[in-house]
């Protein structure tokens, strides 16, 4: 089921005189670069640097480190693409198109960002905003850009995934997972592919390689998703649930479900700190921004950003969240709150594998979470015997 900002929380998407006077008093709270912030009662230092106006009903955000971009869709119709300079914060570029839309992706390898339109997903050069391919494919609800195979992999209502050619934008492969899509994501290091399906409540785990089904994970109203590729955990935003589901990528199977706001929406991971930030588009408290401690899956903090955020994504350099409000207009720029480094490996505890042991590189062989440099037992072929004491280590 495709779901449009109307169709969650008209209450929150007032005409007029309201909507003016709403747009007024969050610019006025923003502009003081706080956020009010709840940690087990307390405030914490998490806080709101920046704030943007970009464009009426500002709904998907993604950000290119890289070429030190982030790139916004509004929902309007005609809908607007809009760069941002992420030092600057200011708006670089802006390019128009028909209709409104609620998903893009950046491939920040080919430097090629794609934008969901009802009838079409256009694909544009990073750089110049210009238009480089366009695939006519109708009903694209999710998009997800595989930065190491260079494959982009869209998903219909209908529940159809195609495999595109990031190089040459032709189909190279399709399949129907059933029932109808809401968004698709993909962990580029297991070239896992993952479809959340609202209306039938399950998310569909694909081979990225030849699109065969590999595992299903039925959940509550799964809308968005993201994932964590050094951890491989995947997180679904149940978005009528109020809930985040955590999956592990190797097993197929939810590990937690984690409480956050009212009707959460947009989902993005911060891998290097193992931080999730969700947003929730309809809280009655002014609408929130969860965060998530990957290493305990429970909420660390909520900001108060207001204005419904929808569209959430992480600039990996910074270590910055990308908040995009869909009833203000506005872009918020949240700095996180300093992380503690036990082992001074470069790497947060809550996302180090050996928090007290010097390991920067992360390595583990087994993949069970922790990392080798501190993992009493290693077990590669996951037979529960450790490597040490296996005839057969590897099988």
């Amino acid at each position: 089921m495709r779901l449009a900002p109307c169709d969650i929380a008209a209450s929150v998407q007032p005409d007029g005189a309201s909507k003016r006077g709403g747009r007024t008093a969050a610019r006025g709270a923003l502009a003081l670069g706080w956020a009010l912030l709840l940690v087990s009662g307390a405030w914490a230092a998490t806080s709101i640097i920046a704030t943007i106006n970009v464009a009426p009903s500002v709904t998907a955000i993604a950000v290119d480190p890289a070429a030190q971009r982030a790139f916004v869709v509004t929902y309007a119709s005609p809908g607007e693409l809009v760069a941002i300079d992420t030092i600057s914060h200011l708006v670089v570029g802006r390019t128009g198109f028909p209709a409104g839309s609620l998903h893009l992706d950046v491939n920040p390898t080919t430097g090629l960002v794609y934008v969901q339109l009802p009838s079409q997903v256009l694909v544009y050069d990073e750089a110049t905003l210009g238009v480089v391919a366009a695939l006519r494919y109708s009903n694209q609800i999710g998009i997800a850009a595989d930065r190491l195979a260079n494959v982009v992999y869209l998903a219909d209502s209908f529940g159809t995934v195609r495999k595109i050619d990031g190089s040459t934008h032709a189909l190279m492969q399709s399949t129907s997972v059933g029932g109808c899509a809401d968004s698709v994501a993909v962990n580029a290091v297991t070239s896992r592919v993952y479809v959340a399906s609202y209306c039938a409540g399950v998310v569909t785990v694909l081979d990225g390689g030849n699109l065969t089904v590999v595992g299903t994970v039925p959940m509550p109203t799964p809308y968005r998703l993201a994932v964590n590729e050094t951890t491989d955990r995947v997180y679904v935003s149940n978005i009528e649930a109020g809930t985040v589901t955590v999956i592990n990528g190797g097993t197929n199977t939810p590990v937690a479900v984690i409480g956050v706001g009212f009707r959460p929406v947009g989902v993005a991971v911060d891998q290097g700190n193992n931080r999730v930030w969700v947003a929730n588009y309809g809280n009655t408290d002014g609408t929130t921004v969860s965060v998530i401690d990957g290493a305990s899956n429970s909420v660390s903090e909520t900001v108060i950003v207001g204005g419904a955020p929808w569209g959430v994504a992480v600039d990996t350099t910074t270590a910055r969240a990308w908040v995009a409000s869909y009833s203000t207009g506005l872009v918020s720029v949240l700095e996180p709150s300093p992380c503690t480094d036990v082992d001074g490996d470069g790497l947060c505890d809550a996302a180090d594998n050996c928090p007290t042991v010097l390991n920067a590189d992360q390595a583990d062989a087994d993949r069970d979470g922790i990392g080798d440099a501190c993992d009493m037992c290693t077990d590669v072929d996951g037979d529960g015997v450790c490597d040490a004491a296996d005839n057969c280590p590897t099988v």
